[in-house]
């Protein structure tokens, strides 16, 4: 009998969690989906459409911008995500080539000016910059 119980708890369990995972998914996809619209508003003239370095502004700048899907493959295979915050928000004390000084545009202060859409206002500076890395994260090359 109290086998039975446990196996019961358990799936109960399994249950519960593996509904949770469902809504994990689909709240992280949203997020990665808002920071695909932040980037192609904010990032992809330099960066390009597929964040390679390609965009349409690239051939005017003096160095060229970075393909941002190789940023995991250029850090031993673990994307710098801390890293990669700080250099969008501009609290990363790093020279960024072709950026000049720390103020690549520095999106921190530009989201901290602007409020955006509705939806970007109710999420925020931090949020805005989190959803960014969090597309950056979810394009990366193997």
């Amino acid at each position: 009998m109290q086998i039975y119980r446990v196996t019961c708890l358990s799936f109960i369990l399994m249950l519960f969690l593996w509904g949770m995972l469902d809504i994990v998914l689909a709240q992280y996809s949203s997020v990665v989906a808002l920071g695909q619209k932040e980037f192609k508003s904010y990032c992809a003239t330099c960066h390009g459409p597929t964040a390679k370095g390609d965009g349409p502004t690239a051939a005017s700048l003096t160095t060229k911008p970075p393909d941002l899907t190789q940023l995991k493959k250029r850090n031993g295979g673990i994307f710098p995500f801390a890293r990669t915050y700080e250099q969008i928000d501009g609290s990363s004390r790093t020279v960024v080539p072709g950026h000049g000084t720390n103020d690549m545009p520095i999106w921190g202060d530009v989201f901290r000016r602007d409020r955006g859409t509705a939806e970007q206002w109710i999420i925020g500076v931090s949020g805005r910059i989190l959803s960014l890395v969090h597309y950056l994260e979810s394009i990366q090359e193997k």
